[in-house]
């Protein structure tokens, strides 16, 4: 499965918790995580790079690439925008 596959499929569970996931959702956010991080690594982006480009603080992507926390809608479309990737309605 590709990257952008993974990012459109974990566009239906974006949320942001403060603390934790609940651990249905983990394995979603565990592939969302490692989508958002190849996907960076394939088009030569470090995260300070990524980070400033969509916006966020260096620590949020870590927090994001980490499986640590979920991106917040205009994080996750900051997200698409700048990976190069398609996004699904959240319906």
């Amino acid at each position: 499965m590709t990257a952008a596959l993974l990012i459109k499929s974990a566009s239906r569970v974006i949320r942001r918790r403060e603390h934790g996931v609940h651990a249905q959702a983990r394995p979603r956010l565990m592939k969302f995580a490692a989508a958002v991080a190849t996907r960076r690594m394939q088009l030569g982006l470090s995260r300070t790079e990524l980070a400033t480009r969509t916006g966020i603080s260096y620590w949020q992507l870590s927090h994001i690439e980490n499986a640590e926390n979920w991106p917040t809608l205009p994080v996750y479309l900051a997200l698409c925008r700048e990976l190069k990737c398609g996004r699904v309605p959240l319906t």
